[in-house]
């Protein structure tokens, strides 16, 4: 199974996993912040182990800095840890088979990097 993540809805967090022959999604009205706890409830849903996963992807380039930038963090973490590949995607692929999916991965041991929408919106502290 892989797990896809999608951070680039405000408000929400959007999960798949795919297999051969099955798929699972899940929107969660949740924050950017609580995406490690929605990741934890949707394996544990869905009866798989982190340890059965055989890739995570990340969609980049639409949504928030932020939302990005944590989504990023914990795809390249469970890819370190599970020693499983990551792979980047655009939001265009979410609907894409498992076989097409699969040839997005990285080579074991690269990783993803973050593309941004646009400008990060952080303010100046006062002078």
């Amino acid at each position: 199974m892989y797990l896809m993540i999608d951070p680039s809805l405000q408000g929400s967090i959007r999960l798949l996993l795919l297999g051969k022959d099955t798929r699972m999604e899940k929107d969660f009205p949740a924050e950017n912040r609580e995406l490690l706890l929605c990741v934890d409830e949707f394996l544990h849903e869905n009866k798989c182990p982190v340890e059965n996963l055989l890739g995570v992807f990340v969609v980049l380039g639409s949504g928030g800095f932020t939302s990005t930038r944590i989504a990023v963090v914990v795809a390249n973490t469970m890819s370190y840890v599970q020693k499983i590949p990551v792979g980047p995607l655009d939001s265009k692929q979410w609907d894409c088979s498992y076989d097409q999916i699969s040839a997005c991965l990285l080579p074991l041991g690269q990783y993803v990097s973050a593309i941004y929408s646009g400008e990060p919106n952080i303010t100046k502290g006062k002078s």
